[in-house]
């Protein structure tokens, strides 16, 4: 389905469609009608399937000539606020104005008076925009008709959860909308009576893409900087993104990296705010193939062509794996993710998610990405003498005309035919066993 054929303004379809959208995302088909008619809901679907827009798009074209502050997003961190108000500036920069429609946004910050330049969207972090309600009193909230709570999974966890809940009950807001990628069935049903949400649109119960394809690297006790060089190497990925769950590990590999002329860039939350905004911009500009980062960049944030993902690692908290996974295989584009990992990987953590999706098995050498033998699953040999009983015992039973009990007596005469194989086998061993001793005396 396209843009073209809902009831959005001619202006904002085609501003989307010189920024490339043309298609509506499953998750959009679903949710764009219901928020368009102020509807509140729940909507879950995997990482990359399009939920900024499914929020973003409505609100827009809700907007009214008024210049008040209408729609509320809320976001976990800084960087996903300052992504979202990119995206709403580069629209804004596009669309011509129209018949009651105003849009501007801006992101909170430290108490700024906003009274002279009032936006239509505030973008902001659960904090901030408390700090701004009770602290600075510098926001006329009372025609804020949309609330947006992205990454709800992330916002409703540690500290932010009760900021999150005071926010909501601060606010009287008729339109709420909360979205999420890894929130499980119990937290939602949580979550609806919370914030009194009857309706749950969820597209998909993949936990992943299934535009991204999963794998486990056997690095052969390589040291993780000299196994990154070699795939680097000998796989040319276009653009790669690195994930480990410890700074640390991630500062060492970086340092050493750039000790070896390997250009790459560092983003973790050690940096100031201004040095992750600057290192944000540089790789939105291509500046960058190789991205070093924690799990900060992996909830939410939308680099354009991520070609690779590579996990150091595998996350105390699985669900983080699925949004490092979903940083590529975006917007119907292919992407493969890849775990480095030898003798010290988390055994239980592997088999956990290899209980939840699809891996292969390689073995990275010198000469780059092998199939792992190992974990190839072999052919089953056909035992023909049991086959053959089988149909034997089978043939007795069978009859032209269905008779009672008919199945219960095929499943005998199978079950039959097996313990009389194993029997004879037995039987053999025994009989081989017994020459042998005869010959030894």
């Amino acid at each position: 389905m396209k843009f073209s054929g809902y009831a959005l303004n001619d202006n904002l379809v085609s501003s989307l469609n010189s920024l490339g959208y043309y298609d509506l995302t499953l998750i959009q088909e679903k949710t764009i009608v219901p928020a368009l008619k102020g509807k509140s809901f729940i909507a879950k679907a995997e990482t990359g399937s399009g939920k900024t827009h499914a929020f973003l798009i409505p609100i827009i074209q809700n907007l009214t000539i008024d210049n008040n502050i209408q729609a509320i997003i809320v976001e976990p961190t800084l960087e996903l606020c300052y992504q979202i108000d990119k995206f709403i500036k580069d629209l804004s920069s596009l669309i011509k104005t129209f018949d009651g429609y105003n849009l501007s946004s801006s992101i909170l910050k430290n108490g700024e008076n906003l009274t002279f330049n009032t936006p239509t969207i505030i973008v902001s972090t659960p904090n901030k925009l408390l700090e701004a309600i009770y602290n600075y009193k510098c926001l006329n909230l009372a025609n804020v008709k949309t609330i947006v709570l992205d990454e709800a999974d992330m916002l409703l966890e540690g500290e932010s959860s009760q900021e999150v809940i005071s926010l909501m009950d601060s606010l009287n807001v008729k339109q709420k909308m909360v979205f999420t990628a890894t929130m499980k069935e119990h937290q939602i049903a949580s979550l609806k009576k919370l914030f009194a949400i009857s309706q749950v649109i969820e597209v998909n119960k993949n936990f992943t893409s299934t535009n991204v394809k999963h794998h486990f690297v056997d690095i052969k006790h390589r040291a993780l900087d000299d196994a990154l060089i070699t795939f680097i190497n000998t796989e040319h990925p276009y653009f790669t993104l690195v994930f480990a769950s410890r700074k640390n590990t991630l500062a060492k590999i970086y340092s050493s990296l750039c000790d070896k002329g390997i250009r790459c860039a560092y983003l973790t939350s050690d940096e100031s705010l201004r040095e992750r905004k600057n290192t944000l911009k540089r790789i939105q500009n291509g500046e960058f193939e190789l991205v070093l980062c924690s799990d900060l960049a992996s909830r939410g944030l939308d680099f354009e062509k991520v070609s690779h993902v590579i996990s150091l690692d595998i996350p105390s908290n699985i669900d983080y794996y699925y949004h490092r996974s979903g940083r590529t295989g975006r917007y119907n584009n292919k992407g493969d993710s890849y775990i480095f990992y030898d003798d010290e990987l988390n055994l239980k953590a592997k088999q956990t998610l290899e209980k939840k999706l699809s891996f292969d098995y390689l073995i990275l050498r010198q000469e780059g990405l092998k199939q792992d033998k190992k974990h190839l699953k072999q052919p089953k040999k056909k035992n023909e003498k049991l086959e053959a009983e089988i149909k034997k015992e089978l043939a007795k039973v069978r009859s032209n005309k269905v008779k009672p009990n008919y199945k219960k007596k095929m499943r005998k005469a199978v079950n039959k035919a097996i313990k009389n194989h194993k029997r004879k086998i037995i039987m053999e061993n025994l009989k081989s066993k017994r020459k042998a001793m005869a010959y030894k005396d």
